[in-house]
């Protein structure tokens, strides 16, 4: 479910009554173009997969170098 929008996230996870992941200080949630973003500004390598379940990606693998 986290591949929804964040703040749609977050209201569903208080929904079910997981008030403390819906709170970004608890949970922070990024997506693949943030955590490229990241590696790539520290100069780290990395190599990348992503993990598709009935052809939705439903894991993003990031191997350190």
């Amino acid at each position: 479910m986290h591949w929804l929008p964040k703040r749609i996230f977050r209201t569903y996870l208080r929904i079910i009554g997981k008030k403390f992941w819906s709170l970004e200080e608890n949970l922070n949630i990024l997506s693949d173009f943030e955590i490229v973003k990241m590696l790539e500004s520290n100069s780290i390598n990395y190599t990348k997969y992503h993990v598709r379940l009935l052809g939705i990606v439903s894991n993003l693998v990031y191997i350190l170098r």
